[in-house]
Order: structure tokens, then sequence, then C-alpha cells
């Protein structure tokens, strides 16, 4: 073969290689973006999911606050509203504030008392370094014990 032929057919090669080589490069990048994208996304659907079933632990504790009230809709909706907006005012977790609710009403304070009650246990509970779980049972027994109007506690 001539070396003109040999020199031809490097080069040819030479050039194959480096497109091959950009291929590979740009394949890499390309899997590189969509595994990037694929764990942001399961890290947002992950979040999603929680965020989810959060409310849907809040609507369900919310429901057993009212059946257990017998209050109506409306009350329950605005019991509802009420308890957001507490969380917003108190450092404690909106499960922890529904689950103290629903002993609330347990311990026999109206409906209507109730957050303002849930509100001062938690703020108690803030200050004094304890659960809000702790607090309902302290005020609830106290005004129990005493027979003291919820308002009073």
């Amino acid at each position: 073969m001539s070396s003109k032929k040999v020199s031809i057919i490097y080069n040819i090669k030479d050039n194959a290689s480096k497109g091959v080589n950009k291929i590979k490069g740009s394949v890499k990048g390309l899997t590189s973006s969509v595994l990037s994208s694929a764990v942001g996304f399961a890290a947002v659907s992950a979040a999603t999911i929680a965020l989810i079933k959060d409310f849907a632990d809040f609507e369900s504790a919310m429901i057993d606050v009212g059946n257990l009230t017998n209050a109506s809709r409306d009350e329950v909706n605005k019991m509802s509203a009420d308890m957001i907006k507490m969380s917003t005012t108190v450092p404690v977790s909106m499960g922890d504030l529904t689950d103290s609710l629903f002993d609330v009403v347990s311990a026999g304070v109206p409906a209507a008392e109730s957050i303002d009650f849930l509100t001062t246990a938690a703020q108690l509970a803030t200050a004094g370094a304890t659960s809000t779980k702790v607090a309902v049972d302290g005020l609830t027994s106290i005004i129990n014990a005493y027979g003291l109007e919820a308002s009073e506690a």
C-alpha cells in the first residue's frame, strides 16, 4: 500500500475516533443530566408525598375531634383554620397540636374553648420545656380537680 493511502486511512480513523469520543462525551453528559433530574424529581416527589400525608393526618384528626364534640362541619372548619393559624405562632408541630387537641376535648373542654385552651397549653409547654401533651394533661387535671372552667386555665 502506498504511504498516501495509509495516511488517508489513518486520518479517517483519527477523525472517526474524535467523532466517537465526542458522542461518548455527549452521552455521558446527557446521562448525568438525566440522573440529576431523576434525583431532583424523586426528592420533590418524596416531599410532596410527605406533605399530602401530613395533610391527611391533620384532616383525619380534625374529623375525630369533630366527632367527639359533635361539632358541625362549619365548627370543625373553623377549628381547623384556627389550628393552622396557631401552628404559626407556637413552636409545636401540627401533629402534636392535633393529638393534643383531641386530648383537650376528651377531657371535657368545650369545643368553643378548645383552641384557646390548647394555645395556653402549647405556650406553657414551650416555656416549661415539655410536650404539649404533658401540658394539656396537667392543665386538664387541675381544672377538673378544682372544678374550674377551661377559660380559667
